[in-house]
């Protein structure tokens, strides 16, 4: 799956689940703008093959290594 996190390109999409307005997503990408990013409340816009998801994030967790797994609220 391709994806953009704020506009930078993710390589490896593991996962997308959505569950009401939680949106989670697992991905793996060795970038520091991705981890400057990661902020509860942060402001976020991913887009996926299958459309946008703009909203805040409400969990996040991981590293560099193994991956980052992000808890998106929407607004829908």
């Amino acid at each position: 799956m391709h994806a953009t996190f704020n506009g930078i390109h993710l390589r490896y999409v593991i996962y997308h689940k959505t569950q009401g307005t939680l949106e989670t997503l697992h991905f793996v990408d060795h970038n520091q703008q991705i981890e400057d990013s990661l902020r509860i409340g942060a402001p976020v816009l991913m887009n996926l093959n299958n459309g946008p998801i703009e909203g805040i994030i409400v969990h996040y967790s991981g590293d560099q290594e193994k991956g980052y797994e992000v808890t998106i609220e929407t607004a829908r």
